[in-house]
């Protein structure tokens, strides 16, 4: 089912209140309504079913249904004692428990009501955030699963007015609720009817087919490969003499067993997780996103000239299909790495200064700096001049060791311990890659073929079979870039509790939130494999900015925008070229041509095309606010609302949403959106 709730402040303006729901069954799109809050509840909770309920954006909806809980004197329960009481065969019956992560996200409300009389299972409602797994709005979702029902627009007085209690709805918004639970409806079924299952977020979604590719046969060796998942997921294959365990989990067989079979190398042993949280913290050091970086000689300044924007095809997918990256056991190790084979992520105290200005920084020190990328250590940065005595002690790669000594004149004073791998290979990686890249590629071929057929017409833009493999194109890309990152997953999550005190908003206390001693099944996930997979990532992006040697303007992660013409590529990258716009793996392609462009921080800049079209990216502005950035009013110091009185025009369509809290739920209300100046340490 899928649900979606309409919501306004009280009339006295201290409250909110829920004025509409919608629910809608996702295989029949049945579809029902109310006008409060209450009823909602009633509708799920007063009988013995167990329901499944996608909300887009549960942070918001949720911020409803958790202090009406309350309200009814249903008892919260923390996820951890909750999962163990059910276990357990305890009585759960009205009470009720959510998964928020430490940086209050919301994945999934469970409310457990009665149990049934026949079965004496308890009967629950699970409500989940789609927008886990569409992280888009319901319009895009909507134009991207081509759904018959469409998302409808309104203005800002529609979202704006107070209907007061009991308020009936009209014919107008009726349709709007309907047409938001019945797009998202027809996006799960389309998931069911491609997968045959609901993933509940799109990295595990990706993560489930990697895992597939990982468990494959090798016919030609009649055995297992070594393999990053663990004993979770790992089905028996037929194996002569045990063919009655064919299919059965691996985790399900006794003891006595699994040791006969392991001993027998009829299987993998399955030991490669990280054994412990300290492990995963080391490691985690040395695990560090994309760079976003504007090269300071330029920044703020109006660029009047020729700029061209380059990106890799598929930066990590080309990462994890080019490259070998460790798999199997580790150990800690002392010292200097010296191992010949393999690979390693040590622990050293440094210094380190970039050898030129123009050198892209790819050095952090989070506990220290946050995010930024250093030009330098604490030493050199305080006195000028690099010290043997510095407290500087950061975890790399190997592949960023390699890396730094593109950019940096780098010491390391004293090497204090390694996690050495002794295997290392790409053969899942690959294996995952080539499919999903072969996916996308046919899909993409498809499309243009259907493109072609139109002529100088426009008409294949809705046409079913082209929105088809465009989105088979958008989700074999997706599939492929999500996969490597939930290797990343946190060995310890935080989840928060929450707190309702009558009158007063809801809250979340710090000071109440509770280690889940037992992670995510750990056994999945490999750490190294993320933090290898983005070094290699970055090494590219690093010796390419500095091929360039001073023209490069901005980069971002897998793209680099730089001063001058398509023949200015420098001759030693010539070779890494797309000329071809193949797509091919791994190499640069031509991603647009400029005349002008003004880079103010990471993710904020604007870009005029050689046809004079103007390009904005800002983080954090809303796509009208966007509509006031011109090449006058794209400087620090951009103030929206300034700009909306100026031209006569309604701030509240100009705004960014901020949620504030009351006791009955959140208000999305406006707040002006501005360009600050850029801090720098």
């Amino acid at each position: 089912m899928t649900a979606d709730f309409e919501t306004c402040m009280t009339e006295d303006k201290k409250d909110v209140r829920v004025w509409a729901w919608g629910l809608s069954e996702i295989f029949t799109e049945e579809y029902e309504q109310g006008i409060d809050i209450e009823s909602f509840m009633s509708r799920v909770l007063d009988d013995k079913l167990i329901y499944d309920i996608g909300i887009h954006n549960l942070k918001y909806d949720g911020n409803y249904i958790l202090p009406q809980l309350y309200k009814m004197g249903f008892k919260y329960v923390h996820n951890r004692v909750y999962m163990n009481t059910w276990k357990e065969g305890g009585d759960l019956t009205n009470c009720f428990t959510h998964s928020i992560s430490e940086n209050g996200q919301f994945y999934a409300i469970v409310i457990c009501k009665a149990r049934k009389a026949s079965t004496n299972v308890p009967a629950f409602v699970y409500l989940w955030d789609t927008l886990k797994l569409f992280p888009e709005t319901l319009k895009k979702v909507g134009e991207q699963y081509n759904t018959k029902h469409k998302k409808l627009d309104e203005d800002a007085d529609f979202y704006e007015e107070i209907r007061p209690i009991g308020h009936q709805l009209t014919q107008r918004e009726s349709d709007y609720l309907r047409e938001d639970c019945l797009v998202l409806a027809e996006a799960l079924r389309g998931q069911i009817d491609k997968y045959g299952k609901i993933y509940r977020t799109r990295a595990s979604k990706a993560f489930s087919f990697f895992k597939e590719c990982c468990l494959l046969w090798d016919e030609k060796t009649n055995v297992y490969e070594e393999r990053y998942v663990g004993t979770k997921e790992f089905k028996i294959p037929r194996i002569e003499g045990y063919e009655d365990l064919e299919g059965m989990r691996f985790k399900y067989l006794p003891s006595a067993l699994k040791r006969d079979l392991i001993q027998q190398k009829l299987i993998p042993e399955f030991d490669y997780h990280i054994p412990n949280f300290e492990v995963w913290d080391d490691i985690k050091e040395a695990y560090h996103g994309g760079i976003s970086f504007v090269n300071p000689d330029i920044q703020e300044q109006s660029i009047e000239e020729r700029i061209t924007v380059i990106d890799v095809n598929s930066m990590y997918p080309y990462c994890m299909w080019e490259f070998n990256i460790p798999y199997g056991r580790f150990e800690l190790r002392e010292g200097q790495p010296t191992e010949e084979k393999g690979t390693w992520i040590a622990c050293a105290r440094v210094s380190f200064k970039l050898r030129d200005p123009w050198r892209l920084p790819c050095i952090q020190m989070k506990k220290r700096y946050g995010r930024e990328w250093l030009k330098c250590s604490t030493d050199y940065r305080e006195t000028g001049e690099m010290s043997i005595y510095n407290d500087d002690v950061i975890w790399f790669t190997k592949v960023d060791f390699e890396t730094f000594q593109d950019s940096y004149d780098f010491t390391v004073h004293n090497w204090i311990e390694y996690y050495y791998f002794p295997t290392i290979g790409r053969t899942d990686g690959r294996r995952f890659v080539e499919k999903y890249y072969n996916a996308k590629q046919e899909a993409g071929e498809r499309a243009q073929q259907i493109k072609k057929s139109y002529g100088d017409s426009d008409g294949y833009k809705t046409d079913p079979e082209y929105i088809r493999a465009m989105l088979d194109r958008t989700e074999a890309k997706v599939i492929m870039n999500s996969a490597y990152g939930k290797h990343g997953t946190k060995y310890i999550m935080l989840s928060q509790d929450s707190e309702y005190h009558e009158g007063e908003p809801l809250r979340f206390p710090i000071d109440r939130q509770i280690f889940n001693i037992e992670p995510e099944d750990p056994s999945h996930y490999y750490i190294p494999y993320s933090a290898f997979v983005t070094a290699y990532g970055r090494q590219k992006l690093v010796t390419t900015w500095n091929r360039f040697k001073g023209k490069a303007l901005y980069c971002d992660t897998d793209s680099i925008h730089y001063l001058g013409t398509r023949e200015d590529i420098p001759e030693e990258l010539r070779d890494q070229m797309d000329y071809d716009e193949t797509g091919a793996l791994g190499l640069w392609g031509f991603e647009g041509d400029f005349s002008a462009g003004r880079y103010i921080r990471a993710k904020t800049y604007i870009e005029i095309d050689t046809n004079g079209e103007t390009h904005v990216t800002c983080a954090g502005a809303t796509k009208d606010v966007k509509k006031l950035m011109t090449w006058e009013t794209f400087r620090v110091g951009f103030n929206a609302w300034e700009i909306c009185v100026r031209d006569g025009l309604d701030h509240r369509l100009y705004s960014k949403l901020k949620p504030k809290r009351y006791p009955s739920g959140v208000n999305l209300e406006a707040e002006n959106f501005q360009i600050k100046p850029v801090l720098k340490l």
